[in-house]
């Protein structure tokens, strides 16, 4: 797997689900609950760069 950038934007390379928004030790922060890294073949571009991002569900999944 390689995490070289093609484009001078992000890729989207998996997904993840949070929690709810809360404060830990004084800073605002989400807690990620599960996160799955995809194949390099189904990543995405991603023109805002290093973000989340509500994504519609993949087919097959």
């Amino acid at each position: 797997m390689s995490f070289e950038n093609p484009c001078d934007c992000g890729m989207i390379i998996g997904k993840i689900v949070t929690g709810d928004v809360a404060t830990y030790e004084g800073l605002l922060g989400v807690p990620v609950l599960e996160f799955k890294l995809w194949p390099e073949s189904e990543w995405m571009e991603s023109p805002g760069g290093l973000g989340v991002r509500h994504m519609p569900e993949k087919k097959g999944e």
